[in-house]
C-alpha cells in the first residue's frame, strides 16, 4: 500500500466514524421525543415564571460559568396543580402566561412538545450530510 491509499483509507474511516456518530446521536435524541409522543398524553400548560440557572465547570484548571433561563410551567393532573421546569429555550419568544403544549407520562415525566431535543436531532443530521 502506498501513502495515498493509506491516507484515503484513514479519511474513509474518519468520515465513517463521523457519519455513524451523527446517526447514533440522532437516533438517541429522536428517541426521547418519540417515547413521550407514544407513551404520554398531550396537555396544555402555562408558563408562570422563568428560572435562571448558573453552573460552574472546572476543566484543566479553567473555570467556565454558563447561565440558562428555563420556563417554569404549570399544568393540571386530575385537578392537582403541578410544576415542571422546561427546557432551555429562546425565552424571548416565551412570556409569562403563554400556553405551551407538553407531553405528560403517568409516572410524572413531562416534556415540552417544542424542546431543545428537536434542535439537536436536526443538527445531528449535519454530521451525516456534510461528510457525504
Amino acid at each position: 500500500m502506498d501513502s495515498y491509499q493509506i491516507t484515503s483509507l484513514i479519511s474513509l474511516i474518519f468520515l465513517g466514524t463521523i457519519i455513524s456518530a451523527g446517526l447514533i446521536f440522532r437516533y438517541l435524541i429522536g428517541g426521547i421525543n418519540s417515547y413521550y409522543k407514544q407513551h404520554g398524553t398531550l396537555e396544555v400548560g402555562k408558563i408562570i415564571a422563568f428560572k435562571e440557572e448558573t453552573k460552574t465547570y472546572r476543566t484543566n484548571g479553567k473555570r467556565t460559568t454558563t447561565t440558562t433561563i428555563r420556563p417554569v410551567i404549570e399544568y393540571l393532573v386530575n385537578g392537582s396543580r403541578k410544576l415542571f421546569l422546561g427546557t432551555n429555550q429562546n425565552y424571548i419568544k416565551n412570556f409569562i402566561g403563554k400556553k405551551v403544549e407538553i407531553y405528560v407520562i403517568k409516572d410524572g415525566l413531562v416534556l415540552q412538545k417544542q424542546n431543545v431535543y428537536r434542535i439537536f436531532s436536526w443538527l445531528s443530521l449535519l454530521f451525516v450530510i456534510i461528510p457525504v
